[in-house]
This record gives C-alpha cells, sequence and structure tokens, in this order.
C-alpha cells in the first residue's frame, strides 16, 4: 500500500507539468519535452555526453520552452544507467 500511495503522490505532481524525459546513452543522450496532454512538444533532442552537449542541450531546451511559452518543467531521466558518474 505504502508503494502504491508514493505513485499515486508521483503521478499527481507530474499530471500538471511539462516533462522532459530523458533517456542517457554512453556517446549519445535523446530527449524529448512532452506536455501536460501528454503530447510531444517540438522536435526530439540528442546531445552527446560531454560538458558542451549538455551545455547544447540546455540551450535547445530553452528554445523550444520559450517559443511554446512552456512553464512548471520537470525532468525525467531513465534509469538504467549509472547516472552516479559525473559528465566528462
Amino acid at each position: 500500500m505504502k508503494k502504491f500511495k508514493a505513485l499515486e503522490t508521483k503521478r499527481q505532481f507530474m499530471s500538471n507539468a511539462n516533462i522532459i524525459g530523458i533517456d542517457p546513452g554512453k556517446q549519445t543522450h535523446h530527449a524529448v519535452i512532452i506536455d501536460k496532454q501528454g503530447m510531444r512538444c517540438g522536435k526530439p533532442l540528442s546531445f552527446s555526453n560531454s560538458r558542451r552537449g549538455f551545455d547544447d542541450f540546455i540551450t535547445k531546451v530553452k528554445q523550444q520552452t520559450q517559443e511554446r511559452n512552456v512553464k512548471d518543467i520537470v525532468y525525467a531521466n531513465e534509469s538504467s544507467c549509472n547516472l552516479w558518474l559525473p559528465v566528462p
């Protein structure tokens, strides 16, 4: 029952937010912005696994979100990788 309540709390929190879903990879990460209705917003984004790639990703996210007046953003990572390792 505890797990269900925690999951339900997360769902309620996410239901009123735009989500940037990130699928990390060894060399290249992929991301997409999903609006509050669950529809993809803009083009999928790809960025390299480096500091420059991350900076480029943030620039692209800012550009796409400002163009569409997207606010209340939650970042969600797919967690099947070593996320505790630093960005090179």
